[in-house]
């Protein structure tokens, strides 16, 4: 059995601009698309040959695409639901999937084709950015679980002391 171990951190990185390069996997041998950006330079995978544990670390970069885990963010942090809707932010308008985090003035709005959160919070002013920080690792956590869970493995989740989260995938069986 191979384990994958992944470690979600508090404040996810942004994702650079083009949405085709980052369809990402949860390692190329087990073939799980999570549509979450995790370079094998970053993610902890262990497998057993011949007594030897073989490991890899991953991070995880974020594109917002998938409604169902939109959703199971919103009920991890417990926001109220999204709703696909058109907003007025501060000087425009967009359309997607509408997140409301606390204490923020705008919503922000997801566009699943893009990947692309549209969102303002004035430098902080009209909302923090930690609530936005923990809406994407929310999200991540939860899309990688789909995603996993989709693919017949199970799935493990440990917070750690500074705000992380470590997923522990068993690909092809039970924790």
């Amino acid at each position: 059995m191979r384990t994958a171990r992944l470690s979600i951190p508090s404040r996810p990185q942004p994702i650079p601009l083009n949405p085709a390069r980052f369809c990402g996997r949860l390692g190329e041998a087990d073939g799980l698309a999570v549509g979450v950006r995790m370079p094998m330079s970053q993610i902890i995978y262990g497998s057993r040959e011949g007594g030897q544990i073989v490991s890899h670390v991953v991070s995880i970069q974020t594109e917002v695409r998938d409604p169902v885990a939109i959703r199971a963010a919103c009920g991890r942090l417990q926001l109220p639901a999204p709703a696909f809707e058109e907003v007025q932010l501060f000087s425009s308008r967009t359309t997607g999937w509408a997140v409301r985090l606390p204490d923020w003035k705008y919503p922000v709005v997801a566009d699943v084709n893009t990947g692309r959160l549209s969102y303002d919070n004035y430098e902080g002013r009209w909302g923090e950015q930690r609530q936005l920080d923990r809406f994407l690792q929310g999200y991540a956590v939860e899309k990688a679980t789909i995603e996993a869970r989709r693919k017949g493995h199970s799935v493990f989740e440990q917070p750690l002391e500074d705000g992380s989260i470590k997923l522990t995938v068993n690909v092809g069986g039970a924790v």
